[in-house]
């Protein structure tokens, strides 16, 4: 269990800094996956039904650091969400950060909030 930084995260910090790619909004995802995080990670393993939120970005207290907030709201059937990622568009696109946490369980209308944040040293 854990946060990974992913190979696309990677990739997409290098290409938006030489302007060969842009991003116009952030989404989190959520979902019931299993699997430990992997770096070659590009998508969630079991993303849940409902869609990605927009995530808003926090005011940062240094310049190296980016943080993504998002609040997901369980649909019309119980789940338990044990994976969310950080995604460049709300279908589909790159998934640059990864992360796997002990399942929670929810009902219906039951929230999380995730705050995703990358630092770079």
């Amino acid at each position: 269990m854990g946060t990974t930084y992913t190979t696309e995260g990677e990739e997409l910090v290098v290409d938006l800094i030489d302007h060969s790619a842009s991003v116009t909004g952030w989404y989190i995802s959520w979902g019931s996956g299993t699997v430990t995080d992997a770096k070659t990670s590009t998508g969630l393993q079991a993303e849940a039904t409902e869609v990605r939120v927009t995530a808003t970005t926090e005011d940062q207290s240094t310049s190296q650091i980016n943080r993504w907030i998002g609040i997901h709201t369980c649909g019309a059937a119980t789940k338990t969400i044990s994976e969310a990622g950080l995604h460049t568009a709300a279908t589909d696109g790159s998934m640059p950060i990864f992360g796997t946490f002990t399942g929670i369980g929810l009902a219906t209308d039951d929230q999380i909030q995730f705050t995703i944040t990358l630092e770079q040293t």
